[in-house]
């Protein structure tokens, strides 16, 4: 098995690049995986956009691999909810999600795919796909019985988390609000925000700066963005940190490079 990459492009908004997805497709091809929202990006993959993939997919017989693990955390203020390939399937396709990002437990490892589209298909998938559990990702029997109870305690989890995402979000806007030669790259969802940052200095000279402040966040670069002008920061901890390691790298922005 190859792994092929293909790009997720900025031009004042995120979008598949059409061409360097096709460019991926060939008779060998099996499946397209597809983080929605993606990470660190928080983008989702629009209506045409999904024409598209899914429409190569169906070309090349290939499947789709969606992992929606941040699906129930849209960004605050954004009235429809996040898109998902579990709706209106056009090819084989499977969702995953988990306990780890649904309920804030990724201890207890447990994870599961919601198989979708042409009936044949995912009959064939499914009779695979317990073969494969079966035999090699057995959950523990204590996790499983536990779950009806671990799924209803998700709804106080998000909550809080929804709301921490929300405070920092607010923090941050008002960091790049003082501080015009920082700005924020929009987002459909998740825990990260994508920060750019002046390029008098380098990502990794931002990155190793700041973490010399105690700051920890990730340089573009570990994405494979193109430029050199943007950091990931996660956007749960807790507020009064954030609002500390905004502050720093505040003054950062404003010391000469």
């Amino acid at each position: 098995m190859r792994l092929r990459p293909y790009r997720i492009a900025w031009d004042g908004a995120w979008h598949l690049d059409p061409g360097s997805l096709e460019q991926g497709f060939g008779p060998d091809v099996r499946g397209v995986i597809v983080v929605q929202p993606n990470h660190p990006t928080g983008s989702c993959v629009a209506g045409a956009e999904r024409e598209v993939l899914e429409a190569l997919c169906e070309r090349h017989g290939a499947a789709i691999i969606a992992d929606e693990v941040f699906g129930d955390f849209p960004r605050p203020g954004r009235e429809a909810p996040l898109p998902s390939f579990a709706a209106g399937a056009r090819v084989p396709t499977f969702v995953l999600s988990g306990l780890s990002k649904v309920c804030g437990m990724p201890q207890l490892k447990l994870g599961w795919i919601a198989a979708c589209g042409p009936e044949p298909a995912v009959a064939e998938a499914l009779r695979g796909l317990e073969w494969i559990a079966d035999l090699f990702l057995s959950v523990s029997t204590p996790v499983q019985a536990a779950l009806p109870k671990l799924l209803e305690a998700r709804h106080a989890f998000q909550r809080a988390l929804r709301a921490r995402l929300a405070q920092n979000l607010e923090s941050l806007e008002r960091l790049v609000g003082r501080r015009p030669e920082l700005s924020l790259l929009p987002a459909d969802g998740g825990w990260a925000a994508l920060l750019r940052v002046p390029a008098a200095r380098s990502e990794e000279e931002w990155a190793l700066a700041l973490l010399l402040r105690d700051v920890v966040v990730h340089p573009g670069h570990f994405y494979d963005f193109a430029g050199s002008d943007r950091l990931v920061l996660s956007l749960i901890p807790e507020p009064a940190v954030f609002e500390e390691g905004l502050a720093r790298i505040e003054a950062l922005a404003g010391e000469p490079a």
